[in-house]
């Protein structure tokens, strides 16, 4: 008999040979970690003040700089409340501190009653200590996610601001990450900051960029360097692969190194679903279908049907394959 997610299972009906769950880091970082929870990721905006050239939404966005109206917003909320199981909201774009609805949506969030978790995926550049604090109400429910992108912290003079709003959010109780998006041309500032958030003992997590000419490649960062990179942080546990003898973790440059990105015939436990700009359509991402909630609340562990995981990153959805007779 073994166990599996806490119950008791016979050997030869489930042969579980190999599987891949999510945990949390070291320290705070909470997203993606309740299995069992619909996840949502909204873009509220398509606009940003950044012009990263990896940035696929810039590559292939045919609506880039649209923003979703209060109308529009209001529809997904009556859909979140109709939802039974508890769920999480990710806000991204473009740049979702630049909508003028974010505050509204924020405090309608932290409002609802199956909320588990809600995150923020920002490059931080509004990040001032005051808009902050106008935060602090819903710190237990919120997870910052701070993205590095060197390029343009570099162009603005903005390393120093980002590093000292980084430590306030984390001085102030808010569950925060940093995620660090590893662009070989600024190599030496990325060693700086992944020392210095280590200082701060603030969470980080690896981002290999994506190609901005093709979003569903990654790019090609001379491998001795992501393992030096690798080498000198302790990053958090990001992606756990296991079988009845060993456990392994990896972070994003451990997946890519490793080529572990072959998930065909493996069962996902897919509950990852974007809303895009302008609309309130919830779409499941490997599959690019809307569904309605009675189909979401339906939803079973699908066989993967992708080579190459597309769901927010590799590391975001639980998944195992079971051996044959």
């Amino acid at each position: 008999m073994y166990k599996i997610n806490g119950v008791k299972k016979n050997k030869i009906m489930i042969k579980q040979y190999n599987k891949q769950y999510k945990k949390g880091s070291k320290n705070n970082f909470k997203l993606y970690t309740n299995k069992n929870a619909y996840r949502f990721h909204w873009d509220i905006i398509t606009h940003c003040n950044y012009k990263c050239s990896y940035c696929y939404s810039r590559a292939n966005d045919i609506q880039w700089s649209k923003m979703t109206n209060k109308e529009t917003i209001d529809k997904v909320f009556e859909k979140f409340n109709e939802i039974p199981s508890e769920i999480e909201v990710i806000l991204l774009g473009g740049e979702p501190t630049i909508s003028p609805y974010y505050f509204d949506i924020v405090n309608r969030l932290y409002q609802l009653k199956n909320l588990n978790i809600f995150g923020i995926i920002t490059n931080g550049s509004k990040l001032t200590n005051s808009f902050i604090d106008k935060h602090l109400n819903f710190k237990d429910k919120i997870n910052f996610n701070l993205s590095c992108h060197f390029s343009e912290l570099e162009n603005h003079n903005d390393v120093s601001n980002f590093l000292e709003s980084a430590y306030y959010i984390k001085k102030n109780g808010f569950m925060i990450n940093i995620n660090i998006i590893l662009d070989q041309n600024y190599s030496d500032l990325i060693v700086d900051i992944i020392k210095k958030l280590d200082m701060y003992d603030i969470p980080i997590m690896f981002n290999i960029p994506f190609d901005k000419d093709d979003p569903t490649l990654k790019t090609s960062p001379d491998l001795k360097w992501l393992e030096y990179i690798n080498s000198i942080a302790e990053t958090p546990t990001e992606l756990i692969f296991s079988d009845d003898q060993s456990e392994k973790s990896f972070n994003d440059i451990d997946v890519y190194l490793d080529n572990l990105n072959d998930f065909t015939d493996w069962y996902c436990n897919n509950r990852n679903f974007e809303i895009p700009v302008k609309t309130s359509s919830f779409i499941r991402m490997c599959e690019q279908k809307e569904y309605t909630i009675n189909e979401l609340l339906k939803i079973k562990d699908i066989k993967c049907p992708l080579k190459n995981c597309l769901c927010q990153g590799l590391l975001s959805n639980e998944k195992y394959r079971i051996m044959g007779k």
